[in-house]
This record gives structure tokens, C-alpha cells and sequence, in this order.
């Protein structure tokens, strides 16, 4: 559960689109897009845990794909990241990283409250990452942190589609998730610029163009 949340924001088919209207067609368009991007990003994660890289890793960090509780042992881990689970969670950062670009190209030019949601996750698991790689932050609090954020993000995007839902002025509405996803951005950037002084990984750039994201 934690981890398809940390990768595609946990939005779903259920949340309305503020900008959508009442035409049915443009929401089952919105829908379908919805759908092929969660498809794209499990297709992503899969390959990416089916390496025997990460079979070490799993012992420690809670990776997993399906509905379920994180099992407590992962919660009250006391132990500290090896240099040897460090340069895995190096590797695994970059791979995760391929797959949220996965989900940003393919949301790019829908529901901004989305796009803003996701980023602020990126950005602030990034920081998660970080403390992790750097040693200040045991497996135990590590996971628990990431299942935390998780549940953040849930509601604040269940918080969003309401609100944009009930806007007045969708347009205003959309232009200030934009301005918002725009921040999230720009605090991304340095969140991968603090973890990559310590290793280098991977970097996605993410700005605006007029309306319409570009994460490179």
C-alpha cells in the first residue's frame, strides 16, 4: 500500500475533476487517462521489485504493492541503515524515480489539485530518503514516517476534489493548485538537490509552460 501511494499520489477514478464539468464523456476520458496511468505505474514498480537487488532491502524497508497493513516489525525496527542498505536505497530511489516520471508524464495535463498533491509527497519523501541515507533515521521511524505521509496525502487529496468540486470559480480554482503545484516543484528540485550531494541519483526537473507541466 505504501509504497504505490508514495509513487502515484493515491488519486483514483472517484475524485472529481474540478475543471471536468457535467459532461460525461470528459470524465470518462478523464477516467480512462486514470486508469492507464495507474496500469503504466504498477507495470513500473513491478519490475522494479522483481530485481534480486532489493532482497536484503525488503527485510527492512516495507515495499509492497497490495492493500495490507504494514507489518509491525517494520514499524519498531531500532536498527540504523548499512552502508550496504544505503547504496540499495540509493539504487532503489533511482528506480522509484523512473516510475514517478512514469505517472507525471501521464498526468501532466489534467487535474492540477493531483499534480500539486503528488509533488509535495515527492518532495517530502525525498527529505524521508534523506534522513535515512544520512543516518539519523532508523528503519522503524523510516517506515512509519512513509506510512504517515501516506495517509496525508489521501486525505488532503479526498480534501482537494471537494473543494474543487464546490469552487465557484473552477478557473480561479485550477490557476491556484497550478501556483501551488508550481512551489511544490521548485521544493522538489532542492529536496533531490540535498539528497544527491550526499550520492548522486537520479533528478527530475518539473516547471510550468504556460498551463501544462514539463518534468524532465
Amino acid at each position: 500500500m505504501v509504497l504505490s501511494l508514495l509513487v502515484c499520489g493515491c488519486w483514483t477514478t472517484t475524485a472529481p475533476d474540478p475543471s471536468a464539468g457535467p459532461d460525461p464523456a470528459v470524465r470518462a476520458r478523464l477516467e480512462q487517462v486514470a486508469a492507464e496511468a495507474r496500469a503504466a505505474n504498477r507495470g513500473c514498480l513491478e519490475a522494479a521489485l522483481a530485481k534480486p537487488d532489493y532482497a536484503e532491502l525488503r527485510t527492512k524497508l516495507y515495499l509492497s504493492l497490495e492493500e495490507a497493513e504494514i507489518p509491525s516489525q517494520y514499524l519498531t525496527d531500532p536498527s540504523f541503515p548499512t552502508k550496504k542498505q544505503i547504496a540499495d536505497l540509493y539504487k532503489w530511489h533511482a528506480d522509484l524515480q523512473g516510475c514517478r516520471k512514469v505517472m507525471l508524464d501521464r498526468v501532466a495535463k489534467w487535474l492540477p489539485f493531483v499534480i500539486a498533491n503528488m509533488v509535495e509527497m515527492y518532495a517530502e519523501s525525498d527529505r524521508l530518503y534523506t534522513e535515512a541515507v544520512s543516518g539519523r533515521l532508523p528503519w522503524g521511524q523510516f517506515n512509519e514516517a512513509r506510512k504517515a505521509l501516506a495517509d496525508r496525502n489521501k486525505a488532503r487529496l479526498a480534501e482537494d476534489a471537494r473543494a474543487g468540486a464546490n469552487a465557484q470559480d473552477k478557473q480561479q480554482f485550477a490557476a491556484e493548485q497550478r501556483e501551488r503545484a508550481a512551489a511544490a516543484m521548485q521544493q522538489w528540485t532542492q529536496r533531490q538537490q540535498q539528497l544527491n550531494k550526499i550520492r548522486q541519483t537520479r533528478m527530475i526537473t518539473c516547471s510550468y509552460a504556460g498551463t501544462v507541466p514539463t518534468c524532465t
